[in-house]
């Protein structure tokens, strides 16, 4: 009698494998889009909360709210100092806020690849921006586009001699003092 083996070979597994390894590298990067895409979402509303509180310290006051306390203003963001200046940064969620003059910057609180910023709080027309501190074609720029935001003109990212610079398409002009990525160089270049 003859005894037959039901079973994979060796080399069926391996195609198996192999593909599921293929299929995860195309699918990885999109999910990792996709869930720092959510978590720039998240930054969109703290900032739009920010700007909705620091739009309502100018009518109350007439004075720009980075001269406020963080106490001072609406947005339910309290601090654990009332004597906090709004111009210290701020951990809110995911998010250091602060508030800069006649404008607010949010960034990753674990230094992402881009930050969030808007100009203008105290007038009604003033629009959230998404900056990518990685260059112009790096995962922040990818976040940036993803969310709606023209990321192609400006961005900031270290240089070979580990500084951070600005970087245009030239598209438009780019002013940045690259105050948003020194850190994030410390980090890529160490």
């Amino acid at each position: 009698m003859l005894k037959t083996n039901s079973g994979f070979t060796l080399i069926e597994l391996l195609v198996v494998v192999l593909i599921i390894g293929i299929l995860a590298a195309i699918s990885l990067p999109k999910y990792q889009v996709s869930v720092e895409k959510s978590r720039a979402a998240e930054g969109l509303l703290i900032l739009n909360t920010l700007k909705e509180s620091a739009a309502a310290y100018c009518s109350e006051t007439g004075q720009q709210p980075e001269t406020a306390k963080w106490k001072d203003l609406s947005a339910h963001y309290s601090s654990t100092n009332t004597n906090d200046s709004a111009q210290n940064p701020k951990i809110i969620g995911n998010f250091n806020c602060y508030f800069i003059t006649q404008g607010i910057k949010c960034g990753r609180t674990n230094g992402g690849p881009y930050s969030l910023s808007v100009s203008w709080p105290c007038t009604n027309t003033s629009t959230p921006s998404c900056m990518p501190r990685d260059g112009l074609n790096g995962k922040g720029a990818k976040i940036c586009k993803a969310l709606g935001f023209n990321a192609g003109m400006c961005a900031e990212q270290c240089n070979n001699s580990c500084t951070c610079e600005s970087v245009c398409d030239g598209s438009g002009m780019c002013h940045t003092d690259c105050s948003v990525c020194r850190e994030q160089c410390n980090t890529y270049c160490t």
